[in-house]
Formats: C-alpha cells, structure tokens, sequence
C-alpha cells in the first residue's frame, strides 16, 4: 500500500498499477454507497463506472485531488446519484397493492417481502430526504464514516455535519410515522 499522496501522484501521471490500486481500494465502497441510493446493481454499476471515469477526465485535465481521494469519490458519486433523481423520479411505492398481495401469500413469504417492501420504502423515505442530511445519513449509519470524514466531503464542520443527521433522523422518523399510522388505517400488519 502506497501513502494516498504517492498514490494520486502516481495516478495523475496514468501509472497502471496506481489507478488499479484506487480502483481495488474504492470500487466495493462505492458500489454498496450507490447500491443503497439507487436500489438497483445495473445503476450502482454505472454510477461506479462513470465516478472513474470523472476521476480520470479530472486527471486528463491535470485537475482531480491532491488529497481526500475516498471523499473526492464520493463526491462524484453523489453528485451522479443526485442527478439521476432530478431526471428519472419515481412513483411513490403502492403500499396498499403491495400489501393486499402480500396477505394473499403464506406467512414465510409475506414476511420476507414485508420485510424488503420496508427496505425499499426506507430506502425512497432517505432518497426523498434533502440531499445534504441523506449523504450525512448514509455515510454515517450505512458506510461507517466518521463526522470528520463526512465533513471533509460535504465541505462543512463537524458541527454541520451532526446536525444534518439529526434533522435527517428526524425526518425519517416523522416519515416513518406518517407510513405506519397510513398502513394502520389500511388494516395492514
């Protein structure tokens, strides 16, 4: 493992290796980031492919970072995941349907896909968050980032960064609410 100084250095002037080592040190990270925004592997996957491929063109252009490589990354990511719902939004999930299929099916089935009904519908509650608190979330609670990480990303204190995820958590939780007193008026579980 090379100092991520030496790395990008490497990396600015096209050494294989280098760019082969952010790929192997970045790629799984990214794509879980973007698997859990997008909720779909082809997307996550072009999202990945598109952030190395931003990494690059920066480089061409003798821009990129000189450090914060994981942050820069996410960056990009996050700002093609932020993009992709300004043009591609999605209907809000049918609860109602979901649910009046799911008490058709056993028990063991309707359990399993109660339970990724709920992934998902949590899923779109955080996509549906501002997109300063849902990075803050997911960074924090789904990637493992410190508050320090998270701000170097976001381009904001410490501070900030704590009270994006605690507005964030509030917001899901009223969302969260709002879902279950909906389904108690529908006689779901």
């Amino acid at each position: 493992m090379h100092s991520e100084k030496q790395l990008l250095q490497r990396a600015k002037d096209f050494d294989l290796e280098a760019l082969e080592e952010i790929f192997n040190r970045y790629n799984d990270g990214l794509y879980r980031y973007a698997y859990r925004l997008l909720g779909d592997a082809s997307m996550a996957e072009e999202c990945v492919s598109e952030t190395f491929n931003r990494l690059l063109q920066a480089f061409h252009n003798d821009k990129g970072p000189d450090k914060y490589l994981r942050a820069y990354l996410y960056r990009i990511a996050h700002n093609w995941i932020a993009a992709y719902y300004k043009k591609h939004t999605q209907p809000d999930l049918n609860l109602e349907l979901v649910l009046d299929h799911l008490s058709e099916a056993d028990d063991n089935t309707a359990s399993i896909a109660e339970i990724n009904m709920q992934r998902e519908w949590i899923r779109k509650a955080i996509i549906d968050l501002p997109v300063p608190q849902q990075t803050a979330i997911v960074l924090k609670y789904f990637e493992g980032w410190s508050n320090k990480e998270i701000a170097a990303i976001m381009k904001k204190t410490v501070g900030a960064v704590k009270a994006l995820e605690n507005r964030g958590i509030s917001n899901l939780k009223k969302k969260i609410q709002i879902e279950s007193v909906r389904r108690d008026r529908h006689g779901s579980r």
